[in-house]
């Protein structure tokens, strides 16, 4: 599994796209959106 952090869906589908394994088929991968669902913890009520 490999995690890319990226400014938008399309940011990170370029990434992979350069991706040399992936320009001479030697993987397939699956793009999600992942979504933060919850706020960091803090020490501040």
């Amino acid at each position: 599994m490999m995690i890319f952090q990226a400014e938008s869906y399309d940011a990170a589908q370029a990434i992979v796209d350069r991706d040399p394994l992936v320009l001479h088929g030697c993987v397939e991968y699956d793009l999600y959106h992942w979504c933060i669902v919850a706020e960091p913890e803090t020490d501040h009520p």
